[in-house]
């Protein structure tokens, strides 16, 4: 075992973390700001110029991205000559380690985890990026519930993200079937793998298990095991949203991660309004007796290497991670807020109001915390608006009153246009108009034949009446 460097470059090694495919991750504190990091230092046994290369292009595609479900890059630098990347340190349990343990979760919360996973690659996508590499492994949840991207090794950076591979990369059981045939591969690449790891999150087994000529085989040719065999109970659109993320032909997919976050919320919240399913948020607690500081571990079958000296009771034992913290779900609150999810982002701030930040840094807080309120107060009492004005719709449509249920409907429409519900009730009065004028349409029809026939018949016309 390789001896624990004090430093890497200017940051001060506490532990060890893990290693992975590519390099070792340690945790350690920034003297600069306080705060606790996590280093990952390319392995010297592993440093060639290939290898450099993937290292740089994870430093460079994650290094742009700023969003609440990735994996944040403070800097970069070489350490006797190897390079390393500063991340920032999340506390908490990789996908693959939830699902290896089976941790009891609520359907919702299990969609609440994949809706992240959409946004935060959403984002890499519009901003040029695929992952290329989305596998359990490679999504950290902490200890606030909430899902962080990591490894971008093998992402790829374009004008258009696109790319014609010549080599398969990627893991083998969470590729698509265009990464196998060495095909056109683009974002709706990573639509399949999201797929691919909902599929095992639901069931707790690989989509496509076995030898690797299998898995190949299997991609490429053949369908899972039907997820209903394995949960029977599973509603049937969460099946329909899995179906088609992993559809063989990337045009029939999910076109866009925020499309197929859309559908999730929807199915989520319908969920949660029966009542039997309100479990969906904070923190994800494992099987007792398992490690839940795993952070930035990268790769499969990753190994920890903890030293003798006890681990910090709190995952944010100073005062720059607490408000490293707050920041982030703070912001995580914003991104709710946009999402017209009230109740959680009003949960986010309960959250914040809980951590032990200094009376400074609470202050400092306290008006985006009192704006993020306000905008979930005024949010909630929009959204019960939009209800009662789309109640009123529906009893006007049951009463054939069209012309009062437009009426309602515009009220809604003015508060929330694009609202699932208003949109639907928008969709039911275009039915029913084109109903009311097919039938005034056959109503004239009738009474002009009627007039016609009388007209012929006061002309003696017995034939041309009876026609």
């Amino acid at each position: 075992m390789s001896p624990l460097p004090s430093h890497i470059g200017t940051y001060e090694v506490v532990r060890a973390l893990g290693k992975g495919g590519m390099g070792t991750v340690y945790i350690a504190r920034d003297p600069a700001i306080d705060r606790l990091v996590a280093v990952k230092l390319l392995r010297e046994e592993l440093d060639n110029p290939e290898l450099r290369e993937r290292f740089s292009r994870e430093a460079r595609s994650a290094g742009r991205l700023r969003h609440p479900n990735i994996v944040t890059i403070f800097h970069v630098g070489e350490h006797d000559t190897h390079p390393f990347i500063v991340m920032e340190y999340i506390p908490g349990d990789t996908l693959a380690e939830l699902i290896t343990q089976q941790v009891s979760l609520p359907v919702t919360r299990k969609l609440r985890v994949i809706e992240d996973l959409c946004r935060g690659l959403a984002y890499a996508h519009k901003s040029g990026i695929v992952h290329r590499d989305i596998k359990p492994a490679n999504i950290l949840v902490d200890h606030d519930g909430i899902v962080k991207i990591l490894d971008f090794g093998i992402a790829r950076v374009g004008e258009q993200g696109l790319t014609r591979l010549g080599t398969m990369m990627g893991t083998l059981n969470y590729m698509s079937p265009e990464q196998i045939n060495q095909g056109s591969a683009d974002h709706r690449s990573d639509v399949f793998a999201v797929g691919l790891v909902f599929y095992e999150l639901l069931t707790y087994r690989r989509a496509f298990p076995g030898d690797s000529f299998a898995v190949l085989q299997n991609i490429v040719y053949n369908e899972p095991e039907p997820v209903t065999s394995l949960c029977p109970d599973l509603d049937p659109d969460i099946v329909r949203i899995l179906h088609r993320a992993l559809a063989k032909d990337p045009d029939a997919r999910f076109q866009q991660l925020s499309e197929m976050a859309a559908e999730l919320v929807r199915v989520r919240k319908r969920l949660r309004a029966t009542g039997d399913e309100q479990l969906d948020e904070g923190p994800l607690t494992p099987v007792a007796g398992t490690s839940t500081d795993i952070g930035s571990q990268t790769g499969p079958g990753a190994t920890l290497d903890h030293p003798s000296t006890a681990a910090p009771k709190s995952p944010y034992a100073d005062a720059g991670q607490l408000v490293t913290r707050a920041s982030e779900l703070l912001e995580s609150a914003r991104t709710r807020i946009a999402d017209r999810d009230w109740l959680q982002a009003r949960d986010l701030v309960t959250q914040i109001e809980r951590l032990a930040l200094t009376a400074d840094a609470r202050a400092d807080l306290a008006p985006e915390l009192d704006a993020v309120r306000r905008d979930a107060s005024a949010g909630e009492e929009r959204a019960a608006a939009v209800k009662r004005s789309i109640e009123r719709t529906r009893e006007h449509m049951a009463a054939g009153a069209l012309d009062a249920a437009r009426d309602a409907l515009e009220d809604a429409m003015a508060v929330a246009p694009d609202d699932s519900a208003v949109l639907a009730a928008q969709d039911a009065i275009r039915v029913a108009e084109a109903a009311e004028k097919r039938r005034r349409e056959v109503v004239q029809g009738v009474e002009a034949a009627i007039r016609a026939a009388r007209s012929a018949a006061d002309h003696r016309d017995w034939t041309g009446a009876l026609e």
